[in-house]
Order: structure tokens, then C-alpha cells, then sequence
């Protein structure tokens, strides 16, 4: 892809040519757009995928929400508790950190492209994916085994597509659980330079959460 200001070139490439490769990133960023918006709009008649009845949280959360709704803040809560689980108890829990909360933000930051895609992404892992685990309950409302269950038939799934959703799934967890000063510790990481506490990050957030800091 030629970059802005430049001209595209004006003589054709001989056929021996080999063509360039996908780029995996814009391809992992298509996959729902490709793939599961399809099965949810298929499924489920693109009406049961986005009911948002049964699904309630304190106004409190509700307050503290910047582009998910209720519903998909219990998914992603679910989600995160079971890809979050800790290995460790120095480990804090993904509740601990707000993870879901951190997702939030990172939705509201998304393009309205890829908000889209992920959105239908979450909307089918409630209603679609549990189904060829066998679980035949809403994600969010699964016990931890079946949520497992879900998680691992995406995992070892034999569709690429399937296996890609499970990786952006787990690599969101991942950027919201370590996004927390609370976290760093574990991978030797006391936060950037700037604006810095006297103490290091780690240890203020640890006075901030023991109610010591302000």
C-alpha cells in the first residue's frame, strides 16, 4: 500500500512476481467483520445476539461505562475472571484491577469499525459460541467449567477464524490486566519515568488500594 503522497507505480509487475502477503494485523482486525458478525447475524436473526434484557449491574457501573453496555460489561467480566485467573496470590484478581473496566476504555478508543466487530464478537461468545462446547447456557451465566469449556473449544478450534477470535479475546484480557500499576511487579516493571511517585508506581497503587493514599 502506497503511503499518503506518494504515486502509485505506473508499470505493471511481471506476473512472476511473487504478491505481498496479508498483513496479519489488518487481517486479525477483519476477522469478525469476515466471519463471526456473519454467524451471529445467521444464528440467532440478528435480534437475540444484541437482547438486552436480563442483564443489569449498580448504577454505580452503569455510571462508569464509556462505550459498553450493561450486557457486555457482564461478558467481559466473565471473561476476564476466567482468562485472568491468577497463578499466584501475589497475583491480584482481574476485580482487583478493574480489568473490565480497562476493556471499556479500550472499546470507547476503538475505531467504530473495529468497536463494531468486536461488540458482535462478545454478542456471540453470550449466545453462539457456547453451543458446539456443548454448554447450552449464555456465557456470562455458565458455571467456570463451561465457561472454560467455551474458551478451550475456541482455542483448539480447527477454524482459523475461531482461533483468531480466541487470541483477540485473550490478548485484550491481557492488555487490560496489565495496564494496572498492580500488576507490574509480577514482570519486573515499576512504570514509566514521568511523572513518577517517589515510591514507584507499584507501591503507590498498593498504598492507593490499602485506602493509605489519596
Amino acid at each position: 500500500t502506497p503511503t499518503p503522497g506518494t504515486l502509485e507505480p505506473t508499470v505493471r509487475l511481471p506476473d512472476r512476481q511473487p504478491k505481498p502477503k496479508p498483513d496479519p494485523a489488518i487481517t486479525r482486525r477483519r476477522f469478525v467483520r469476515l466471519g463471526l458478525g456473519g454467524a451471529v447475524l445467521l444464528g440467532l436473526g440478528g435480534t437475540l445476539a444484541y437482547q438486552t434484557s436480563g442483564y443489569s449491574v449498580p448504577e454505580t457501573v452503569r455510571a462508569r461505562l464509556f462505550a459498553l453496555t450493561p450486557k457486555e460489561f457482564l461478558v467481559v467480566s466473565a471473561l476476564a475472571a476466567r482468562i485472568l485467573r491468577r497463578d499466584a496470590e501475589d497475583l491480584p484478581l482481574p476485580e482487583e484491577v478493574d480489568a473490565a473496566f480497562a476493556i471499556d476504555l479500550f472499546v470507547a478508543r476503538m475505531d467504530a469499525a473495529n468497536r463494531r466487530d468486536l461488540l458482535r464478537l462478545l454478542h456471540a461468545l453470550e449466545h453462539v459460541l457456547p453451543l458446539p462446547a456443548g454448554v447450552f447456557a449464555r456465557f456470562s451465566r455458565a458455571t467456570g467449567d463451561d465457561q472454560d469449556a467455551v474458551l478451550s473449544a475456541l482455542e483448539s478450534s480447527s477454524q482459523p477464524l475461531l482461533r483468531g477470535a480466541f487470541v483477540a479475546l485473550k490478548s485484550l484480557c491481557a492488555l487490560a490486566y496489565f495496564s494496572h500499576p498492580l500488576t507490574w511487579a509480577a514482570i519486573g516493571y515499576d512504570g514509566p519515568l514521568v511523572a513518577r511517585p517517589a515510591e514507584g508506581w507499584v507501591a503507590a497503587a498498593r498504598l492507593t488500594r490499602s485506602g493509605g493514599g489519596t
